[in-house]
């Protein structure tokens, strides 16, 4: 029997109110030489920050180039951080906007000729947990586990003309109906380290709610794997590697039947990273491949790119 939309909500509401009852430590258990249960950040969503992934899903400010012309403005952060008998405890907030051009032959950087022809809001609260560790100092030292249980939204809007692009095949689907819709979004990560090497992997799952028309896609599984060369400087070498499936849905409303088809890409970075004490700017090139999010719903390409953004660290 499908769960009603009310009870996931009144689910996911008692999850984030029990977590933290069960798992926060008393103060009076921690002695004078370990730090205070609470500490107010800014800080990364995650004790594992995630600023390095080839997701588009991350929350950063940049600009990219593959060939289409990508500005994408947001922010994710933590505002606190509690210490229990797990280890650490982060509330976090997601948000951005990202536009997009459909003009491949438009020289890189800020060009009029890069019209805007999509663009996609993402949002979303979140609850992370590590296990087994109890200060930073000792996370990149040492393996680490961490959980994220979460919250999102998506929405991609067409904004272009619909007499200026007829070869268009996704025109009645971007032109009113937002294409993606809310879900649950868990993860979980394990860093290890190597000497001045550090090895991220990072498996997500989404389950998407059902609420009328309003949803493109039914579930989704993905990967991350991000490598991380962590010399006595700011300057970071690394590589990440993401990898996505999306179960495409199908729905009918205003007499109009609309479907996606399942989401399969590949996105490879390479690049350096400057690493300061909140933000973290990365220069990178980019790889891709499959049908994913945005101009790439309807369309199998293979691109190459560059890149750079900005993030919490």
């Amino acid at each position: 029997m499908m769960i009603q939309i009310h009870e996931l909500y009144r689910l996911l509401y008692k999850l984030l109110i029990a977590w933290p009852l069960l798992t926060t430590v008393n103060a009076n258990e921690f002695n004078n030489n370990k730090p205070d249960p609470a500490e107010f950040l800014p800080g990364s969503s995650y004790v594992i920050t995630n600023i390095l992934s080839a997701s588009r899903d991350t929350g950063y400010t940049g600009y990219s180039f593959n060939p289409q012309m990508t500005q994408k403005g947001g922010a994710e952060f933590a505002l606190t951080e509690l210490k229990n008998s797990l280890g650490h405890m982060r509330f976090s907030f997601i948000g951005f906007i990202e536009i997009e051009s459909n003009n491949k032959d438009a020289p890189a950087f800020f060009s009029a000729r890069h019209n805007v022809t999509l663009w996609r809001g993402h949002y979303g609260y979140g609850i992370s947990q590590t296990i087994g560790d109890w200060s930073r100092k000792m996370a990149d030292s040492r393996g680490i586990f961490e959980l994220y249980l979460g919250w999102r939204h998506e929405s991609e809007h067409y904004t272009g003309d619909e007499e200026s692009e007829p070869d268009l095949e996704s025109q009645p689907l971007y032109w009113q109906i937002p294409n993606i819709g809310d879900w649950l979004h868990i993860e979980e990560t394990l860093r290890t380290s190597y000497g001045n090497i550090k090895n991220d992997i990072r498996l997500i799952q989404k389950y998407y709610i059902p609420v009328e028309f309003n949803h493109a896609y039914n579930y989704g599984l993905a990967m991350d794997f991000i490598l991380e060369y962590k010399p006595n400087n700011p300057i970071h070498p690394y590589s990440s590697t993401y990898i996505e499936y999306i179960d495409g849905n199908k729905w009918e409303t205003a007499g109009i039947t609309a479907g996606i088809p399942n989401a399969k890409y590949f996105y490879q970075h390479f690049g350096i990273s400057f690493k300061g004490t909140h933000l973290r700017v990365k220069l990178y090139t980019m790889f891709s491949s499959g049908n994913g999010k945005g101009k790439l719903i309807f369309e199998k390409s293979r691109q190459w790119g560059w890149g750079i953004n900005v993030g919490m660290n």
